[in-house]
């Protein structure tokens, strides 16, 4: 029996039923992905840079609501591929999760958002090193706070390596993690993207890779090599390019030494995965072959695309089935640590 401590916090959501016109999985993904409108959930964060070992730098967001206090829970958010702080489902749940006294942290990879220029190499999915920095970032800010994870496709997948991981760096106020639709097997992933229709995504991702690859041109001759090439797979382009910035021998390579499906029988931190058994982009066979720690809870739905979730009238006030899940489940947490939990002193050295 799991000891409470490590149990993944309880999660009874009400069923996904999407609108008749949303039934289609791949309607789910690109409308979820296009419904941009985010005028009415107006936030105002402090940027925080966090400096990384190797000299690159991403970016947090601070949206810190006029009724948190020292000590209260936050949420770190952290977007897929593609995405920034500026992507729509993260502002949807960062400011659903302000209005209930939450403060958030949204996080721009390497080159993402307000990060782009501020790093010398590519992002990718296995970097849970610049996640763990971010982490330590947040504690620095909000000393013993209790610290929730909620990571959404790449993003999710990437929380997922970080908690498997065995390392001593994490740090301890990190109590909780709730992934959405994460590719917990690249290569898997990377060869489903292939096949008749998934090809529209394969080719969506490339170019927006190779536009990634355009903005790192004054840092690596490389990224000027694989533009000129102009390769038409996610798959090729990371042979060409990201595999070989970060050292891996090929795309494969890369792709089996960063997926998280080989950590997730050591998760200790509990921890909810929500996905959609009718994914494009996540194909749920390999879910059915993860070994899944006992802290790990998994709710799958039978529809609902890749981060579309969009639901039916009347079920919550407004159609973002999943924004709803997420605050529910962070409502359920303890917004404090206990007070007899030892208290960290906070020291000059602590924030170097």
């Amino acid at each position: 029996m799991i000891d409470s401590a490590h149990a993944p916090p309880s999660f009874d959501p009400p069923p996904f039923e999407p609108p008749p016109f949303l039934r289609n999985p791949h309607a789910q993904t690109v409308a979820g992905c296009f419904l941009q409108d985010t005028s009415r959930y107006p936030l105002r964060p402090k940027r925080r840079g966090v400096p990384l070992p190797d000299g690159d730098m991403v970016v947090i967001h601070d949206d810190q609501p006029d009724d948190w206090n020292p000590g209260d829970r936050v949420v770190l958010l952290i977007h897929g591929l593609g995405g920034s702080h500026r992507s729509a489902y993260l502002i949807r749940i960062a400011a659903k999760l302000h209005q209930h006294g939450y403060r958030t942290f949204r996080m721009d990879f390497r080159g993402c958002g307000a990060a782009v220029g501020l790093a010398a190499k590519p992002f990718h999915c296995g970097l849970s090193d610049d996640v763990a920095a971010a982490i330590r970032k947040i504690h620095h800010c909000c000393l013993n706070s209790p610290i929730s994870l909620i990571g959404f496709s790449m993003g999710g997948m990437t929380i997922l390596k970080l908690l498997g991981e065995d390392r001593d760096d994490l740090a301890a106020e990190v109590d909780s993690a709730f992934s959405i639709s994460p590719p917990i097997d690249i290569v898997r992933c990377g060869l489903s993207i292939r096949e008749h229709p998934n090809y529209f995504y394969d080719r969506y991702f490339t170019k927006m890779l190779l536009d990634f690859a355009k903005q790192h041109r004054p840092f690596c001759q490389l990224a000027k090599r694989v533009i000129r090439q102009s390769p038409r797979r996610v798959w090729d382009f990371d042979e060409l390019y990201t595999a070989r910035k970060w050292g891996y021998e090929s795309a494969e390579d890369f792709y089996q030494a960063t997926s998280a499906i080989q950590h997730l029988h050591r998760i200790e931190v509990p921890t909810q995965i929500v996905t959609s058994r009718d994914d494009p982009l996540v194909p749920f066979d390999m879910f059915e072959r993860a070994e899944l720690s006992p802290s790990i809870g998994l709710h799958v739905t039978e529809r609902g695309g890749h981060l579309g979730f969009i639901g039916k009238r009347g079920v919550d006030p407004d159609r973002w089935w999943l924004d709803w899940r997420v605050v529910e489940w962070v409502s359920q947490l303890p917004r404090r640590f206990p007070e007899t939990r030892p208290v960290e002193i906070l020291t000059s050295t602590s924030l170097a």
